[in-house]
């Protein structure tokens, strides 16, 4: 199970990539039409895009908020390195949430939320503006939008899957809103990454579905919802 975890963001970016065919082309040779090396780069620059975007979004509110993020160190599975970008603040069991240097931090425990949860929020965004100006995507030689849709679909579905499977680092995404969000059931926060992943999807692969969109822009709003259960 826990190879599954790192495996399947991998195979849904193969998934989400596939190349662009001639419309009513429903031929199984129309999946597999030949790559440049431009395509692939665009791709991963896309990719590279979306990650980048999930970081940043968590410092501009950090800093929008009052919070001076600092990075650190965190491990994945005990072997794997890699880093988080955390708040200058902390918050009690009681709600109430300090500045490292021991001051309060006015924002409390939604400001926090809001930290944390920005990179998935930015990811869904990303996702609604790709897949509501250009619904046929996957129709389309697109390979930077592709890597974008990617990167932040595979990004969702495994975070929601390592938190799951207790996996996630403490100082991942859904594990620090998990402890703030003490009043919710253990794994309702990853859904709520998970399911409008699963939504995009879904898509992108059926660009004609009258309802898909609206559903899955329903389901994002989700993740605001939550914080009144702060």
């Amino acid at each position: 199970m826990r190879r599954l975890a790192l495996l399947l963001p991998l195979l849904l970016a193969l998934v989400v990539a596939s190349p662009a065919r001639a419309e009513g082309d429903d031929s199984p040779l129309a999946e597999i039409t030949p790559r440049s090396w431009k395509t692939v780069a665009l791709f991963l620059g896309g990719a590279a895009t979306a990650f980048l975007a999930h970081e940043s979004c968590h410092v501009v509110v950090n800093y929008a908020l009052g919070s001076h993020p600092h990075i650190g160190p965190v491990t994945y599975l005990g072997f794997i390195p890699f880093f988080s970008i955390s708040p200058s603040a902390n918050c009690t069991a009681s709600g109430s949430c300090y500045q490292d240097d021991g001051s309060r931090f006015g924002p409390g425990a939604r400001g926090m939320y809001a930290i944390v949860i920005a990179g998935v929020q930015c990811q869904q965004v990303e996702d609604e503006i790709i897949l509501s100006t250009e619904p046929r995507l996957r129709y389309q030689e697109a390979p930077f939008r592709k890597g974008l849709l990617a990167m932040n679909t595979g990004l969702a579905i495994g975070y929601a899957f390592s938190n799951w499977m207790n996996i996630e680092p403490p100082q991942g995404d859904l594990a620090s809103n998990d402890r703030l969000l003490g009043k919710l059931p253990k794994g309702a926060l990853a859904a709520a990454v998970f399911v409008p992943a699963i939504l995009d999807i879904l898509r992108y692969l059926w660009p004609d579905s009258p309802w898909l969109p609206w559903v899955a822009r329903l389901s994002k709003g989700a993740l605001i919802g939550f914080t009144f259960a702060l």
